[in-house]
């Protein structure tokens, strides 16, 4: 597969995934796990081996997050529905089973916001601030929820690079379905002949592939197919068009 190194003038927007594209996926999300089981077992609602079980088959071992496991992939929601299931497991009703993880994961969140766990992708600040100077636009499509992810991305101080966010919040059906893409293309006016796609998983590829994008780059995922592939946002030149003087190298 062929590595990623220039942006080229006939790109026009530049979409991107979030965990595990521009923000490392790892320790930020094996935190959101571990608070999750911590209100899980202090009110009861499981056992801490069983769901020390769970949460390793959902996608979380020795502390890194399998690649397009439900953990690395899921929207907000769907985790909503797989942690449900496991409460509703263990002889509980469905609606306190749903009412118990939505608590739990708003305490996860609560936890999120403050703890220092979210880290920018090696490159990804300078590169973001290139594409914005060369004049693309920039958004985000992600299968976190819209509010999150500027949260999360304020955080790291990138948020005022970023044109537009579209979380799963927003669509009906989240990744790998093409709705975000739609919107972005009828509300954004992203035509995705001049668009460029970078994302880590599965179903970011299997968007943007029905969707027919210009190009599809895997980040950090060597098994992707992918147009193109990236470790990082390290070293990836943005080609000056005639309007464009602040376009630059990152390194």
């Amino acid at each position: 597969m062929k590595e990623l190194t220039i942006i080229t003038t006939d790109i026009n927007n530049v979409l991107f995934d979030k965990d595990g594209t521009l923000l490392k996926l790892d320790k930020m999300w094996a935190d959101w796990v571990w608070n999750i089981e911590k209100y899980l077992i202090a009110n009861k609602w499981s056992k801490e081996n069983e769901l020390a079980k769970f949460i390793k088959m959902i996608g979380l071992e020795e502390e890194k997050v399998v690649p397009d496991s439900p953990l690395s992939v899921a929207s907000e929601s769907e985790m909503k529905i797989i942690f449900a299931y496991h409460i509703y497991l263990n002889n509980v009703d469905w609606l306190g089973s749903v009412e118990a993880v939505d608590n739990a994961i708003n305490y996860a969140n609560s936890k999120m916001a403050h703890d220092d766990n979210i880290e920018l992708m090696e490159g990804a600040y300078e590169f973001l601030k290139g594409l914005h100077y060369s004049g693309k636009k920039i958004g985000v499509i992600t299968a976190d929820t819209k509010a999150n992810a500027q949260r999360h991305f304020n955080k790291v101080g990138i948020l005022k690079w970023i044109d537009f966010i579209i979380g799963s919040d927003c669509v009906e059906r989240s990744k790998p379905f093409p709705d975000m893409l739609d919107i972005a293309e009828e509300k954004y006016d992203v035509k995705m002949k001049d668009t460029i796609f970078f994302g880590d998983s599965k179903v970011d590829v299997r968007m943007a592939e029905l969707k027919c994008l210009n190009k599809i780059v895997g980040v950090n995922n060597s098994e992707l197919k992918a147009d193109f592939h990236i470790e990082n946002f390290e070293n990836i030149y943005i080609e000056k068009g005639n309007d464009n003087k602040d376009a630059n190298k990152n390194s």
